[in-house]
């Protein structure tokens, strides 16, 4: 169950093309999972957002790079894509009583995924893998930490998406990252 108030009103165009979109729906919902098989419950805060356009990701951008954080007053949201053709875009956000633009962190790096593909962030200061969460040929995501605190980022290579060799092992499911 997901308990949220109204929506956020709040888009952000992510290309001049204007084909993609981002939109922030919850930044902070209050989350409660209950499970038969296996039997676990969970609460806590949530995050729900929506990524659309009419084109698809990789004619968009050649990589993206997103992490948040939220410390139950407030979830602060960077994004730091490289647009397919053309420079890079990047925005950090904090979602509160207000919706407010943020200066952006320093970049920094992270360790590359199992697969290679590269995890640039933003951070403060430098950041810790603290667990890897998922871990494909194309896309990462992980928790980490910095001096601001514990989040959680995310990776998106589109020039690997779009080869060959990853495109055949999309039918298959990729198994979940257990391991710190």
């Amino acid at each position: 169950r997901v308990h949220t108030p109204a929506p956020i009103d709040h888009a952000v165009l992510l290309n001049a093309a204007g084909n993609h979109l981002w939109r922030p729906l919850q930044p902070q919902a209050r989350v409660e999972v209950e499970l038969t098989k296996p039997g676990l419950e969970w609460s806590g805060t949530g995050y729900f957002d929506s990524n659309f356009g009419d084109a698809p990701l990789e004619s968009g951008f050649s990589q993206w790079h997103w992490s948040r954080r939220s410390d139950g007053a407030a979830t602060r949201v960077i994004y730091d894509a490289q647009l397919r053709g053309g420079p890079r875009m990047a925005f950090a956000r904090e979602f509160g009583a207000e919706i407010t633009e943020l200066p952006l962190p320093p970049e920094a790096e992270m360790p590359r995924g199992l697969w290679g593909v590269s995890r640039p962030t933003r951070a403060h200061g430098t950041p810790k893998l603290v667990r890897r969460l998922e871990d494909a040929p194309f896309y990462t995501r992980s928790e980490f930490t910095d001096e601001a605190g514990h989040g959680v980022h995310e990776s998106l290579d589109l020039d690997r998406f779009s080869r060959r060799w990853v495109q055949m092992l999309l039918p298959f499911r990729m198994p979940r990252i257990a391991s710190k």
